[in-house]
């Protein structure tokens, strides 16, 4: 039967009209309700997809200022801590923190990345002895002691003290504490070999300076290279290992290698901090290391205690035990170190030809022959001119070593 006909015949035009209307604004509501579903779901969908995307963005965000990778407005200060430890559920950080040309009045501590406690800065006579040119070096002390328990403070910590001038943080130092320091009796050298290698027999301020310029020299390392590349790596001027000790716990370099001229030191280090493979050194090249030996070669404060002309024999000497493309890394004092320990009216005097190295060090009296030891000075041009002849200066990090040296990364140029 054909249904639309016998509809036209027997249903009036008029009433047809109206259902047809009906039907058609049914037909478009439904349309409009299962539109506005579509939109309502895409809605739900846009926001499920922004809000993940807000929390990757929040969480890498805190893992960045969790490693200080977003540097705030503020200046490098100079620092050490004397205590840094957790025991008894007391977090413990002690120290000092300068600037040398603006007053700090109070200190602020944050621990990966969140704001934990702040304190005024007190009055320090050791500082003020220390730094007789820097004109704010008499309130610089601070003291944090925060409840924590152990589980708050597993693994590697980032420890950041932020000094405070009217109100507002302009100067910082970046820490770093980890359950290593803590051990409850950790592998140290005897007090004589300490007080060569660092200037002090504090236990303390061994541990937490060696873990930090671990952290500044790998995380650097990582930078610039693929970590798992590094397959030997010799740390010049090992000292007793205050250093290479984290190397070899917290990486898994096949090879570690430390050098020294102080022979007692090496012998320590060989006894004591295993699987690492150390060597006396004398106090001018060569070395015993073939061509091409090492792919990294790291070294804190020893181009800081050469005279000029050594410094670039080393140089060379670095250039050739390091494979193709190798890293070196190194510190020296640069024109800030020089703020801390020369008057102000003579830093232009004393830099005028980029390096100063006429200042005698009496810290390996006994060990390097009379002379040999010296204080040392130089300005980041100075490294660029003379130290790019054999290498590639990758970054120049002013105040990146233990807050006070600049730590130039380097890479070995072919050919």
């Amino acid at each position: 039967m054909d249904y639309p006909k016998v509809i036209r015949r027997c249903v009036p035009a008029g009433i047809r009209s109206l259902f047809k209307n009906l039907l058609g604004i049914s037909t478009l509501q439904q349309s409009i309700r299962e539109c506005d579903l579509r939109f309502q779901q895409s809605i739900r969908e846009c926001d499920l997809r922004f809000l993940a995307t807000d929390r990757r963005l929040d969480n890498v965000g805190s893992r960045l200022v969790a490693a200080e990778v977003l540097p705030p407005e503020v200046e490098t200060a100079a620092g050490y801590l004397q205590a840094l430890h957790n025991r008894n559920g007391l977090f413990t950080v002690k120290g000092w923190i300068m600037l040398p040309d603006r007053e700090l009045h109070a200190a602020m501590l944050s621990i990966n990345g969140t704001r934990i406690a702040r304190v005024p800065l007190t009055p320090s006579d050791t500082s003020a002895r220390s730094y007789p040119y820097a004109a704010y070096a008499r309130r610089v002390d601070f003291d944090f002691r925060v409840p924590l328990s152990k589980e708050d403070t597993r693994g590697f910590v980032g420890v950041v003290i932020t000094g405070l001038a009217g109100g507002k943080e302009v100067a910082r130092m970046i820490k770093w504490y980890h359950d290593d320091l803590d051990a409850d009796s950790p592998i140290l050298p005897p007090p004589a070999i300490m007080k060569r290698s660092i200037g002090t027999t504090n236990r303390d301020h061994f541990l937490i300076t060696g873990l930090q310029s671990f952290k500044e020299f790998w995380d650097a390392i990582c930078r610039h290279t693929d970590p798992g590349r590094v397959t030997r790596m010799l740390e010049w001027g090992c000292g007793c290992g205050r250093m290479t000790r984290f190397f070899i716990r917290h990486t898994t370099i096949p090879e570690i290698h430390g050098c020294d001229i102080d022979a007692e030191a090496v012998r320590w280090c060989s006894n004591n901090l295993s699987p690492g493979r150390f060597a006396t050194s004398g106090p001018y090249p060569p070395t015993l290391y073939a061509d091409n030996q090492f792919d990294c070669v790291i070294a804190y404060s020893v181009l800081t205690h050469l005279a000029r002309d050594l410094q670039l024999k080393w140089l060379d000497e670095l250039a050739r035990i390091l494979g193709p493309g190798g890293l070196l890394l190194a510190s020296v004092h640069g024109e800030f170190a020089a703020s801390l320990v020369f008057h102000p009216r003579a830093l232009n005097d004393l830099l005028a030809e980029g390096i100063d190295d006429g200042m005698k060090d009496s810290g390996l009296d006994g060990i390097a022959e009379p002379g040999y030891y010296r204080g040392v000075f130089q300005t980041k041009e100075y490294a660029f001119r003379e130290y790019s002849r054999h290498f590639e200066i990758l970054d120049y990090l002013e105040r990146g070593a233990l807050n006070q040296q600049d730590l130039i990364i380097m890479r070995k140029r072919a050919g």
